[in-house]
C-alpha cells in the first residue's frame, strides 16, 4: 500500500502507466499530449476538496477538449498533492499532429495515498486501459 504522494511520485506513475501502454500496443515512443476527462461517480460523497476540484480545476471549461503536455497534466492532477484523484485510467486514443493522444479517465474525488485505488498495477492511481 502506498504511503506518500507528492507531484514527483504522482509523475512517475504516470509516466510508467503511458510506458506500459505504449509497450503493449508496440507504440512508436515519442512526443505525446493528454486529455484530462473528470468521471462522475453518482452516489459517491464528495469532500471539500473534492468540490474545489470538480468545480474550478476539472471545470469543464478549463478541461473538455483540451490537449494537456506531460508536466501541465500533473500540475492539474496533483494540485492538491498528496491528496490526488482516487483513481486514473489511462488509455491510449490515437494521434494529432504526429502526436500520440492519451486520455486520461478520472475520478472527480480525491483521497490520500493509502486510499488510492490500483494499488495492485505498482503506480496508484493509474490503470493501464488497452483497447
Amino acid at each position: 500500500m502506498i504511503r506518500k504522494m507528492d507531484k514527483f511520485i504522482f509523475s512517475k506513475n504516470l509516466n510508467e502507466t503511458i510506458l506500459e501502454i505504449i509497450r503493449y500496443g508496440k507504440l512508436n515512443q515519442g512526443e505525446y499530449f493528454l486529455k484530462i476527462s473528470p468521471v462522475p461517480e453518482p452516489g459517491k460523497p464528495l469532500l471539500t476538496e473534492d468540490e474545489i476540484m470538480r468545480l474550478n480545476i476539472l471545470n469543464k471549461n478549463r478541461v473538455e477538449g483540451k490537449l494537456f503536455s506531460f508536466d501541465e497534466a500533473v500540475q492539474v492532477l496533483a494540485f492538491f498533492s498528496p491528496l490526488v484523484p482516487v483513481w486514473i485510467n489511462v488509455q491510449y486514443i490515437g494521434n494529432i499532429q504526429e502526436k500520440m493522444v492519451f486520455q486520461l479517465n478520472c475520478s472527480q474525488r480525491l483521497r490520500k495515498p493509502s486510499q488510492l485505488g490500483n494499488q495492485e498495477t505498482g503506480h496508484p492511481p493509474f490503470k493501464a486501459i488497452y483497447t
